[in-house]
């Protein structure tokens, strides 16, 4: 019983780590930019839009006040990297009500974002939030000035400490703890059943054992021999005859042991027959 227990535990934990990495995966940012928007070699990101875009901040359940930053994970071409004197820069954008336009200059040097074209990526950190919560659209965008080539693989939004924002913060934990409870649940009824099923077995078998055991003592009982009573004396009609010349075969003895069996056998019938 132990054992099953464990076993439906397991398979509780199995179900809240099932739910979780669904959770987790609902919202794929990846569904909601754009790469080589309008001409350019850069991408826009929709937090909230306004024409008709799939916006990640309202389905990820993010509040735009806490997005302080946006990394870009860009592929640069190897040659443009390798030479020096290659020019590579842009802008990255903030749009919406409260931002307006603003650009914030990326290149090899000398730029207020400085980018990492070794491991391919531009970064721009702030420490205070980039839009207002009175925004009614809000897009982070990736240009790049230089026309070389580029692409943009990936991005993600920071908040104030540089961490991923990854969204549905709350949803996630509310499923997750909704699924584990269920499952909790369903373990400990099913250990339960188990239990009392369990428990009833064994108190009938315990009821049929002692009560067959019972109705065997009876009937052994019942069946055995009356005792002799010695006859009066002088009398010897009630004597027991004496063939001394038959030897003892015990059929008589078979005889008995047969008749004891069909009683007990009878009387345990009629014991499960009254219970």
């Amino acid at each position: 019983m132990k054992m099953k227990k464990i076993l439906a535990g397991v398979a509780a934990s199995a179900l809240a780590v099932t739910a979780m990495a669904a959770s987790a995966s609902a919202v794929n940012i990846a569904d909601y930019y754009e790469t080589n928007v309008e001409g350019n070699h850069g991408a826009a990101l929709y937090l909230i839009a306004n024409d008709g875009k799939a916006q990640w901040a309202v389905d990820a359940g993010v509040d735009i006040t806490t997005v302080c930053g946006v990394k870009f994970y860009v592929t640069f071409d190897a040659a443009d990297v390798a030479d020096e004197n290659t020019w590579l820069g842009g802008a990255v954008v903030a749009n919406s009500p409260s931002t307006g336009w603003k650009q914030v200059e990326w290149g090899r040097t000398g730029k207020e974002i400085t980018a990492d074209l070794e491991n391919g990526t531009v970064t721009w950190q702030n420490d205070a939030p980039i839009f207002a919560a009175s925004d009614d659209y809000a897009q982070l965008w990736l240009i790049d000035w230089s026309t070389k080539k580029l692409s943009v693989d990936n991005i993600e939004v920071l908040d104030k400490d540089g961490n991923v924002i990854t969204g549905n913060d709350a949803a996630e934990t509310t499923e997750e703890t909704e699924a584990a409870t269920e499952a909790e649940t369903e373990a400990a009824t099913e250990a339960e059943t188990e239990a009392a099923t369990e428990a009833e077995t064994e108190a009938a078998t315990e009821a049929e054992t002692e009560a067959a055991t019972e109705a065997e003592t009876e009937a052994v009982t019942e069946a055995a021999p009356a005792e002799t009573t010695a006859a009066p004396n002088g009398d010897t009609t009630n004597a027991p005859a004496t063939d001394k010349g038959n030897a003892d075969t015990g059929i008589e003895g078979v005889a008995v042991v047969a008749a004891i069996a069909v009683l007990a056998g009878g009387a345990v019938v009629i014991a499960k027959k009254r219970k």
